[in-house]
């Protein structure tokens, strides 16, 4: 009995182990974005032999399965955070790097429970093709769509590129930034009026009022 015990204990001691460095290396690999062939890397390997040599070295294709499962938790973890919010606002960008483009989307919304600030990112997309308003809409509003959203967000911020603004007006939206022609021209028209008013006034010198002496209204 006590020898089964032992064994069973020894088991279950080494299959934790065996996960947290699964967890451990997983980490790794998301945190510091690394390609999945690292794991495959006589550096990566003796590494983590140092650490736990008696642990057996996964390969690449286990890390790949083991991210798209974590990929998939994650993403159903968001979905139901945002399925019980009400009110929402995304940040949304696209760059270019090393001749690939790309579209990132994160959404911030407040708890309902405890009232605090949450925020996630919501996709990075791969962009084929030109930067153009009709496929960012259509990518915008694939991942809306996906994450069930498109009615809870109430404002979305980006730059002042024109295809994203062109992107956004094709949908209705308007920008909540102020019209600079507007506001100029505003301006200049008060400062004709100042300057009108200016010409209208009458000046003198104070300095003849206070030295000069005062009028004889005696009459003679």
């Amino acid at each position: 009995m006590k020898l089964g015990r032992r064994i069973k204990n020894s088991v279950v001691k080494h299959n934790t182990i065996s996960k947290r460095k699964i967890i451990f290396e997983i980490n790794f690999i998301i945190v510091d974005v690394l390609l999945i062939q690292v794991v495959e890397k006589p550096g990566f390997q003796a590494l983590v032999s140092s650490l736990a040599p008696h642990l057996k070295i996964r390969s690449r294709t286990f890390f790949t399965g083991m991210l798209v499962k974590k990929y998939h938790e994650k993403q159903q973890q968001l979905k139901n955070a945002l399925f019980n919010c009400t009110d929402a606002a995304s940040n949304i960008d696209a760059w270019k790097c090393r001749r690939r483009s790309s579209l990132g989307e994160t959404i911030h919304w407040y708890d309902s429970k405890s009232l605090k600030k949450k925020s996630a990112y919501l996709a990075v997309r791969r962009i084929y093709g030109h930067h153009t308003y009709d496929v960012l809409a259509k990518m915008k509003e694939a991942i809306h769509s996906e994450y069930q959203v498109k009615e809870k967000l109430r404002g979305s911020t980006t730059d002042n590129g024109s295809n994203f603004l062109m992107c956004f007006r094709e949908k209705g939206a308007s920008s909540s930034l102020p019209n600079y022609d507007d506001i100029i021209d505003e301006e200049f028209e008060e400062h004709l009026l100042e300057e009108e008013a200016e010409e209208d006034m009458l000046y003198f010198e104070i300095g003849n009022v206070l030295t000069d002496p005062p009028l004889n209204t005696t009459q003679q």
